[in-house]
């Protein structure tokens, strides 16, 4: 596959001037026989860590019914992990490598543009489905809820023992885009992960944007997914700067989505939120370096504002207090 730049995909139209414009017919959905491949793409954003994609890609071939494609993004690894990722790409494996490192939503977003399939399933190289028929039940799932444009599944990390399947299901306000599965004719609609903020709860630019369109994010506990997140296993510097990010895109979401009297009050509250998280953890110099970052690029912020209606920020904001349970017809 081409490699493709950041330009060539559109935040604010639903037109997308890249490889889907070259689409094969769909694969037929899954009937009484359950079929080999289902027309579903998963998506890999990367940097850096050749092993780890190795380990991800032979999870999703193992998968059955297997997917349409799985693609790899390559954020311009410069770690010499180049030429093993592209070795990976024979058959469904596809690999996208950038010009230049542009972050992981971009990547991710870019992964998601070029895709094929008529859903779409987002993971990192350090996490995996945990089931089998993973793919299968998503299909089945988003094919039952119309509505659902967004399908967060149920994660899992060390230290956390690994539950069964739950039958259960939640409207959620947010989702994390190491599992996490999308209709794509809606995402396509949306757009994709803002750049501007390149990295760090980035998941929620695509949430905001979905509840803004008239769709419903949904927790599905019995589709399960691991994530090999262990932060004790992270460096001390990679700790704070996530930290950083994580306080810096908080504060300039709200400027970004919401409207204007609701982003100066919840700005005000996230402050404060995040400051007293910051002395009760010890981090409080971190915390203020999220607050001048922001401050910095706030005006940059005001530049790509594009806010959502009053009544989906409301929702958004009622619905991270307290999702909601979906009642639905079990097979």
């Amino acid at each position: 596959m081409p490699t493709i730049s950041q330009r060539q995909y559109d935040q604010d139209s639903p037109t997308f001037r890249g490889p889907r414009a070259l689409s094969t017919p769909t694969v037929a959905p899954a009937g009484a026989d359950t079929p080999a491949t289902l027309d579903v793409s998963v998506v890999i954003p990367t940097y850096n860590r050749g092993a780890r994609v190795r380990d991800a890609v032979q999870k999703c071939l193992a998968l059955r019914p297997a997917p349409r494609e799985i693609l790899i993004v390559d954020d311009h690894s410069d770690d010499g992990s180049e030429q093993d990722l592209r070795s990976l790409a024979v058959g469904t494996v596809k690999y996208i490598r950038l010009p230049d490192n542009q972050g992981q939503a971009s990547a991710r977003s870019i992964g998601l543009a070029s895709s094929l399939g008529k859903y779409l399933v987002s993971i990192d190289d350090d996490s995996w489905l945990l089931d089998a028929d993973a793919l299968q039940r998503i299909w089945r799932r988003l094919d039952a809820l119309p509505r659902c444009g967004l399908l967060a599944l149920r994660g899992f990390s060390p230290g956390l023992p690994i539950e069964p399947p739950c039958d259960q299901l939640m409207l959620v306000a947010d989702h994390i885009t190491c599992g996490a599965a999308y209709r794509a004719d809606v995402l396509h609609k949306i757009g994709y992960h803002l750049p501007f903020l390149r990295y760090e709860g980035e998941e929620a630019d695509i949430s905001l944007k979905m509840l803004a369109a008239g769709y419903d994010i949904v927790q599905d506990d019995s589709i399960r997914f691991f994530h090999d997140y262990d932060p004790d296993r992270r460096s001390a510097d990679t700790l704070r700067r996530v930290r950083r990010f994580a306080v810096r895109n908080d504060l300039l979401r709200c400027w970004i989505y919401f409207p204007m009297d609701l982003a100066i009050a919840l700005s005000a509250w996230r402050f404060v939120s995040h400051l007293l998280w910051g002395m009760r953890t010890r981090m409080i110099a971190t915390t203020f370096a999220g607050y001048l970052d922001a401050v910095r690029m706030w005006p940059g912020a005001l530049r790509v504002r594009r806010p959502i209606s009053r009544a989906a920020a409301l929702r958004y904001l009622k619905l991270r207090r307290r999702p909601q349970p979906l009642a639905y017809e079990r097979s």
